[in-house]
């Protein structure tokens, strides 16, 4: 009689999870929320004629959605259906993340609550634009590295297949997510450190070369010979002709007539052109750009500077250097890469100064939008006060201390991933709201996780108090 209590009680969790998960999708479904929102770079523009390999080599954009694009559009015939897609993809990735840290070790209820921020946050999944797609594979990803380091010592070949799938997917989705290479080697031995001795193993210098072998091999193996492909197809070794154009949004507002002679004489020409631009048809001036953007209080990047980033990119220098030298993307992201690395090396202090900003503008970020938003300190205070009050009803000075190895675990995930990504992004494009969501995705499952383990090491506190203690003192009624 007791057995389907019991076993609704082991797994109330997952079914919590289901529950969840059913309900979220009626709702976005029965709200029609799930309907396609075209962003400005319409991508569907990019798949509109017939697939040119050539073409999409050396193209702005990374393979990775336009050829999800022409898969949907072959499978589906039009291009509805690729919000609802999009949601359920990113669903599907949340719940594997969700199994992945419970085959880790971690507590169902904990992995529940770590796991919830993530499936119902709105990482744009309604735009035709790569933000969710790009995500819910590095969810992946992450899952794989979880299940690989559940059993390190007999892992499947088929997840390390799936890992370096997942991998390359990421970054091919979006350039963003090029650390990925780095995070996967990176994170995998970290988690491979903590399963060890939980597991009874110990970890020698055979182990640990043979594991990181096959973790650099699924990372950057795919990307290298990726890169070799275009080297020979196109002629430029990278995984996009992208890099130059974000970078010159930061870099332009350096360029001034005094500049100009401290130019290579292959640049000089492109930035003579981006002046007398520059000098027609100045970036528009709006209220507040001479002031300082206030993020929490504090006073960070120049609000212009971030307005007029594409202002600086598509309006003045991508047209000054396509006059130049044609609409040929290849050469115009080396010329223009070009001239960005000159200009920071001629102003390495602006350029010092926009990225040290930018990391204590994301830090800032995280902080008022997670770690010390109003939901997050209103759970947190309650819990203190109900740890407070337990405190002072037992008498006990100290609480048990539980599962400090399954944190771990999200702080090694959370700081692995957000600290390359971030800095990444940092480095060619302002931090804005949109890059910095995805980047600290797995902060959000750390504070679930932490908040559930506080609340939960003090309901076990609370049961402890409850039993009563024997008097060693005293004689058993039974022996007097």
């Amino acid at each position: 009689m007791k057995l389907f209590p019991r076993m609704l009680r082991d797994h109330l969790p997952t079914l919590l999870l289901f529950l969840t998960v059913s309900l979220y999708a009626w709702y976005q479904l029965r709200t029609g929320h799930l309907v396609n929102k075209p962003t400005k770079d319409n991508y569907l523009d990019f798949v509109s004629g017939p697939l040119d390999w050539i073409e999409l080599l050396s193209s702005i954009r990374t393979i990775g959605y336009p050829l999800y694009l022409r898969a949907h559009l072959a499978l589906f015939g039009s291009e509805h259906g690729i919000a609802v897609v999009q949601f359920f993809t990113q669903l599907f990735a949340g719940t594997v993340f969700y199994f992945a840290l419970i085959r880790f070790g971690l507590p169902a209820a904990g992995a529940l609550c770590a796991v919830l921020p993530i499936l119902l946050l709105k990482t744009f999944f309604a735009k035709i634009a790569t933000d969710s797609l790009a995500l819910s594979l590095v969810m992946l990803a992450v899952a794989l590295l979880l299940f690989i380091n559940t059993r390190p010592l007999k892992s499947s070949p088929s997840l390390w297949l799936l890992l370096g799938f997942c991998t390359a997917a990421s970054y091919h989705m979006r350039p963003s997510y090029l650390p990925m290479i780095l995070i996967v080697p990176i994170l995998g031995m970290l988690l491979l450190w903590i399963r060890g001795p939980l597991d009874g193993f110990h970890i020698d210098r055979l182990l640990f070369k043979q594991k990181l072998k096959t973790y650099l091999w699924v990372a950057i193996a795919p990307f290298f010979l990726y890169c070799l492909l275009r080297l020979i197809v196109v002629g430029h070794f990278g995984l996009v002709s992208f890099g130059g154009y974000n970078l010159v949004g930061l870099t332009t507002p350096q360029l001034t007539q005094e500049t100009l002679p401290r130019l290579s004489p292959e640049t000089r020409p492109l930035a003579e052109a981006i002046l007398h631009r520059l000098g027609q048809n100045p970036p528009r001036p709006e209220p507040g750009d001479d002031q300082k953007r206030q993020v929490f209080g504090y006073r960070i990047h120049p609000a212009g500077a971030y307005r007029h980033y594409n202002e600086y990119i598509w309006r003045i220098t991508v047209p000054a250097a396509e006059h130049l030298y044609g609409a040929d993307p290849v050469r115009v992201n080396a010329v223009l890469s070009r001239l960005s690395r000159e200009l920071i090396m001629i102003h390495p202090g602006e350029y010092f100064r926009w990225v040290a900003t930018g990391v204590v503008e994301s830090l800032i970020y995280v902080s008022d939008r997670l770690i010390l938003s109003e939901y997050t300190l209103t759970i947190l205070l309650g819990i203190v006060i109900w740890r407070l009050y337990l405190a002072l009803k037992t008498g006990a000075n100290r609480f048990p201390s539980h599962g400090h190895h399954h944190l771990a675990v999200l702080i090694v995930v959370a700081l692995t991933t957000f600290l390359p990504l971030t800095l990444l992004v940092i480095l060619v494009e302002p931090p804005i709201d949109r890059y910095l969501r995805a980047t600290s995705i797995f902060i959000q499952p750390l504070l679930g996780f932490f908040i559930w383990q506080i609340a939960y090491n003090g309901w076990i506190a609370r049961r402890q108090s409850t039993v009563p203690q024997i008097n060693p003192a005293l004689p058993d009624k039974e022996s007097a």
